[in-house]
């Protein structure tokens, strides 16, 4: 058995210390990183349409061989509209999202984000129910103190 330990390498870029990466290089690594997903689902997509396709050409049976087509349009919709997700959240919308909600925290100059949790739709949507709007912001931290723990909630 050898114990020295081999690094692990990836197809994806590293980032530069010191360099910021651009909004794509970060859509790209959310990419990366649901490739086992996006090809786990596409191995039940073709475990499926291709036996229907096979069906449909071989014994002339145009039902099947359409609903292979559909199949395979619909997997098509469905991995464009994650990717167009993905692109939403970690992309260049993705950091106008961030900057709006700093905005609202009345942040300004060099500040550094220790954690912003956004939270789930079960929350925002609980808060939705017992106000017109809410804004949240913590754990922002200048040159290592917190400046900034700002909520309110209520009517405008």
């Amino acid at each position: 058995m050898n114990k020295t330990h081999q690094p692990l390498t990836h197809w994806y870029p590293g980032t530069v210390a010191g360099i910021r990466p651009s909004a794509w290089w970060y859509w790209g690594r959310a990419v990366y990183v649901s490739r086992r997903d996006y090809w786990r689902i596409t191995k039940k997509f073709l475990a499926v349409g291709i036996p229907l396709g096979v069906v449909g050409v071989l014994l002339h049976y145009s039902l099947a061989f359409w609903a292979a087509m559909a199949l395979a349009e619909i997997g098509l919709v469905l991995l464009a509209y994650s990717l167009f997700g993905l692109y939403r959240m970690y992309g260049h919308p993705g950091v106008s999202y961030i900057r709006r909600l700093v905005e609202l925290g009345g942040l300004e100059g060099k500040i550094t984000v220790a954690d912003l949790h956004i939270g789930t739709y079960r929350h925002a949507s609980s808060l939705g129910r017992s106000a017109r709007s809410h804004h949240s912001i913590g754990g922002l931290l200048e040159r290592g103190r917190r400046v900034a723990r700002r909520s309110s909630a209520g009517c405008p």
